[in-house]
């Protein structure tokens, strides 16, 4: 009878969760990872912060509330990744100075 009650809440809060996270918010963070993992430092800096909002907005759900393919960490690591190599190019950049 528990199996059968976790399983009916699991469902409750997968419904629950599928109202914050529609798939074209999956496509967008699919699309932002890709518009970021260039060598174009315009291209990148805009995802970077247009990523900002998308990461704001995140739901931030547990994770076993999350489909399988939900990308919002790797997105999250990516906007990190990049703001940590734009300062580093502005020390470098004020240190040349």
């Amino acid at each position: 009878m528990r199996a059968a009650s976790s399983s009916a809440a699991a469902s409750a809060w997968s419904a629950g969760a599928a109202r914050w996270i529609k798939p074209r918010r999956v496509g967008r963070s699919r699309a932002l990872l890709a518009a970021a993992d260039t060598a174009d430092p315009v291209m990148r800096f805009t995802a970077c912060a247009k990523s900002v909002r998308h990461l704001l907005d995140d739901p931030a759900l547990p994770e076993e509330l999350l489909p399988p393919d939900w990308p919002g960490a790797e997105l999250q690591k990516a906007h990190i990744d990049y703001n940590r190599s734009f300062i580093e190019t502005r020390r470098m950049l004020a240190a040349t100075d």
